[in-house]
């Protein structure tokens, strides 16, 4: 008989796709083809009495993620934990001059908890009420993720580096966790035959020659420093996103200090996506953190040059194949792209098939079979 499994997903995944909703696809696409029954389900109310495993995804959301390990629990459900986890407080982002970063960084953690609980309690009624969630339970986020974790049959980060980092912030070794590192992937397949269009940049009025940037545009991903090394040479830039949730006030100020060389394009279609990465002259990620940014992997796929932020996830996924370039600083940002601009389209599919979906997922198969 098949194993079933449920993988919740962000409530709001639909409105907000990110790296995490790429990743759920593909395990959801491996495990039916190893002979899984999977379902998909944004709804932590979800009756889970049908299935042997449930998947939680992105402490980025712990509130969210620790109302789906309510339902496990509730149903007596075993876990696995994907984290995709990175203590943002801990990377000294600069601050950017809008009421809602500025408090954010001088408020102190307890009382971003609570403001963070009330939000939740407000629009999750129905939730904490089935779960009889307490209050009080959710006013500390970290003993929440805490939590979390320590319940989790498994945990699945995503590299060493956010291994490590979980293990500095909620003592793993001691919470004797079952861990396995799964890394993140690409479709190789699909990559392998992307073909260059020479329509595509006619269809989005771009340049003819230009440095992609995909990623939701937020202070993370920093794309405000990547437009101000942009702007120190003129260099043609196209950032592929939508505005992250409540960023809204930072895409204002992105957008007031971009010039003609500067080109915003929404959340599209992957395989378009793919396309006019292809028609550039290399991809760059100069976020803060990336764990490591499936964007940067499928361009390394496609044959560009990719730059990266020099963080311990990124070079342990990348090594040699990539740029490295300072986050906090422009000129470093700066001396990337030209880097970019410089270095001749390569084939990496050798190297980058180890990262294919089928060859990192492979190690989720003992951790479902040997229960």
């Amino acid at each position: 008989m098949k194993k079933k499994i449920l993988i919740f997903d962000r409530i709001n995944s639909s409105k907000f796709p990110g790296g995490d909703t790429v990743q759920i696809n593909a395990i959801k696409d491996f495990l039916i083809n190893h002979n899984f029954n999977v379902t998909v389900s944004d709804n932590p109310l979800e009756n889970l009495s049908g299935y042997d495993y449930i998947f939680i995804f992105n402490l980025t959301n712990p509130l969210e993620a620790y109302a789906c390990m309510k339902a496990c629990q509730k149903y007596s459900k075993p876990y696995i934990l994907f984290p995709v986890y990175w203590n943002l407080d801990s990377l000294k982002m600069p601050v950017q001059f809008n009421m809602r970063m500025i408090a954010k960084k001088i408020m102190p953690d307890f009382l971003k908890s609570y403001i963070r609980a009330i939000k939740f309690l407000k629009n999750n009624n129905g939730i904490i009420d089935f779960f009889m969630i307490k209050e009080t339970e959710l006013f500390n986020i970290k003993q929440c993720i805490s939590d979390i974790i320590k319940n989790a049959y498994y945990v699945c980060p995503n590299s060493y580096a956010e291994w490590n980092h979980l293990n500095d912030n909620f003592k793993l070794d001691q919470l004797n966790k079952n861990v396995k590192v799964i890394y993140n992937g690409i479709d190789l397949n699909k990559l392998e035959n992307i073909e260059k269009d020479d329509f595509i940049k006619e269809k989005y009025n771009l340049p003819e020659n230009y440095i992609c940037c995909v990623g939701g545009i937020g202070p993370r991903k920093n794309q405000l420093n990547l437009v101000k090394a942009a702007n120190l040479e003129n260099i043609n830039i196209v950032l592929i996103g939508k505005t992250s949730y409540g960023y809204e006030d930072y895409f204002k100020t992105l957008k007031s200090i971009s010039g003609s060389n500067i080109y915003f394009l929404e959340h599209l279609p992957q395989e378009e996506v793919f396309k006019i990465l292809k028609g550039s002259q290399g991809h760059i990620q100069p976020s803060f953190i990336e764990t490591p940014g499936l964007a940067s992997l499928e361009a390394l796929t496609l044959g560009l040059p990719i730059a990266v932020s020099d963080t311990e996830p990124t070079k342990e996924y990348f090594s040699c194949y990539a740029e490295y370039c300072n986050p906090f600083f422009a000129e470093s940002i700066h001396e990337s792209l030209k880097l970019l601009l410089q270095r001749p389209l390569e084939n990496n599919i050798e190297w980058v098939s180890q990262y294919c979906w089928e060859n990192v997922l492979i190690e989720l198969l003992p951790i479902l079979k040997n229960s």
